[in-house]
């Protein structure tokens, strides 16, 4: 066991842990109150028929992540902090414990890691400068 560490790392982590909850907040906001995922992301046939970009599955996995596995992502990190279940013990017996917590945590960020390279790897195959460009608004040539 290293006991001369200094803890840059943990400190790292918060910070990429606020970074993704200020971004989620600000993108799930604007997604909800634009409309975005309404009109985009929609399962209705309606939805499905005025916008074909996304297929099905895409948007199952999209809302998946962005509705399930971030916000638990956040809630078992929470869940190891001993300053966070000294307010909310529920969150405690939620993940029947800050084991059971770290455990799920530890898996919703390699299936987060694995939407991302996936998520990549698509974007590469059809064009990255494409993608860009259609993520900025600009139509493709």
């Amino acid at each position: 066991m290293n006991l001369r560490h200094s803890g840059w790392g943990r400190s790292l982590h918060f910070l990429g842990a606020w970074v993704t909850v200020l971004n989620g907040l600000v993108y799930a906001g604007s997604g909800l109150l634009l409309g975005h995922f309404r009109r985009r992301m929609g399962l209705r046939r309606s939805a499905r028929l005025a916008d074909r970009s996304y297929h099905t599955p895409q948007k199952l996995i999209y809302l998946a992540v962005i509705f399930g596995l971030l916000p638990l992502m956040i809630l078992t990190g929470l869940t190891m902090s001993p300053a966070v279940t000294a307010a909310y013990p529920s969150l405690v017996a939620i993940f029947a414990g800050r084991q059971s917590a770290r455990t799920i945590h530890f898996f919703l960020s390699l299936a987060l890691v694995l939407f991302l390279v996936v998520h990549v790897i698509q974007v590469a195959r059809t064009g990255f400068m494409a993608q860009m460009g259609a993520m900025l608004g600009r139509s493709r040539r």
